[in-house]
């Protein structure tokens, strides 16, 4: 999908119809028999990827004025945001062994006030059970995490994890981002990326958008193709399509190699543009099993979280991985505590920078784990993409 510019993206609109209509209606076989051997299929490469690891790089394009199209955030001045167009390097790792993962992610967010990126370093690990997500702060000095009882972490439904986590994963429940109940076989079969695939098509209710997958038969059905319609687009009308190659890490077990990512946007045509490329395929990989532990690392400001989404304690871990519970009158002294320093050397914004990630943390953590808030933020997820999309 690379030789579809930006300036040319109406082009790749246009293509990607042509590709449509130039279908073929050959059946492969009856459609539930289709779902049924997919299904058959991905479990069985799943039952042989037990223990894997994989690290992949990643390059997107935020084009000019698509953090305002997203998300309607502008610049002090009123203009667009970025005004120009940026580009940022990212890079993944994950770790799977059973029904563990760790995921490690070095990239940046969006920081308004700066009006611009800021690197920031997450780890996610689910041990089967409970799941740990810990984020390194700006300062780079603390972290601040969220322990959870039960379920997998957010950070596993990135779209940034797709194409891996549906070469590894795909038959997983906990994991996959892909519910083949949902889905049925068209009976179209075409050619896509020089490969005969079949089409699998999500059914949506009217004005929830819908979801395209073109697998390949010949390859243990592996998803070649992914197309996605937001809600309240024109029929038909793409807003973001996801390439993937392949590479075959062992016999017959083909593994996402690279990928490339499109999504149109609202008022301009391309929002962004991601292309990423597998580094490092390991398999079967020596995963330590304390790799997926839930101590959270030194100097982390820890929320422990109950399965009904409610906060039940905030801790700190201390520079010799010991814990102590913040102390809500004296966050100065648990700040200390925390860093390992004394209060009284200490400089103002040192003293208080812990009240002030405090307040920053807690806020967002409170937007996550509030039952009635997450679940609208799920909603309004799910409404732009019915596979769990997430953009970076």
């Amino acid at each position: 999908m690379s030789r579809y510019g930006r300036l040319d993206f109406a082009s790749y609109i246009l293509a990607v119809a042509v590709e449509a209509l130039s279908v073929s209606g050959i059946a492969h076989g009856q459609p539930d028999e289709v779902i049924q051997a997919v299904e058959k299929s991905w479990r069985e490469r799943e039952a042989k990827l037990v223990n894997v690891r994989m690290e992949w790089k990643k390059t997107i394009t935020h084009y000019k004025g698509s953090r305002t199209d997203a998300l309607g955030f502008k610049t002090k001045s009123g203009e667009a945001f970025p005004p120009t167009d940026r580009v940022l390097s990212e890079s993944f790792v994950l770790l799977a062994k059973d029904r563990m993962i760790r995921f490690e992610h070095d990239g940046y967010i969006l920081d308004e006030k700066r009006e611009d990126w800021g690197a920031r370093k997450t780890t996610a690990i689910y041990d089967g059970k409970e799941n740990l997500e810990y984020t390194d702060q700006p300062s780079g000095q603390f972290n601040v995490a969220t322990h959870r009882t039960s379920g997998p972490p957010n950070e596993l439904r990135r779209s940034d994890l797709f194409a891996v986590v549906q070469s590894i994963r795909p038959a997983s429940s906990e994991f996959a981002f892909v519910d083949l109940a949902r889905y049925h076989a068209t009976g179209r079969s075409a050619k896509v990326n020089s490969r005969d695939c079949i089409e699998l098509a999500l059914t949506a209710k009217l004005g929830f958008g819908g979801s395209q997958l073109w697998v390949d038969p010949k390859r243990a059905y592996v998803i070649v193709r992914k197309q996605s319609q937001a809600p309240n687009k024109g029929a038909g009308m793409l807003t973001d399509q996801t390439d993937i190659e392949y590479r075959e890490a062992a016999p017959g077990l083909w593994i996402a190699s690279s990928w490339t990512t499109m999504t149109s946007g609202r008022t301009i045509p391309l929002r962004t543009k991601v292309t990423a490329i597998v580094k490092t395929i390991e398999l079967p990989a020596d995963v330590p099993k304390n790799q997926f532990s839930m101590t959270a690392p030194p100097k982390t400001l820890v929320h422990e979280v109950s399965p009904t989404g409610a906060e039940e304690s905030v801790y700190i871990v201390k520079p010799d991985g010991s814990k102590a519970d913040l102390n809500p009158r004296d966050r100065q002294r648990s700040y200390a505590e925390m860093m390992g320093t004394a209060a009284s050397n200490q400089t103002w914004w040192s003293r208080n920078r812990l009240a002030v990630a405090i307040v920053g943390a807690s806020g967002l953590v409170l937007v996550l784990i509030s039952p009635r808030l997450r679940k609208a933020w799920l909603a309004r997820r799910r409404s732009k993409n019915s596979e769990g999309h997430m953009e970076s």
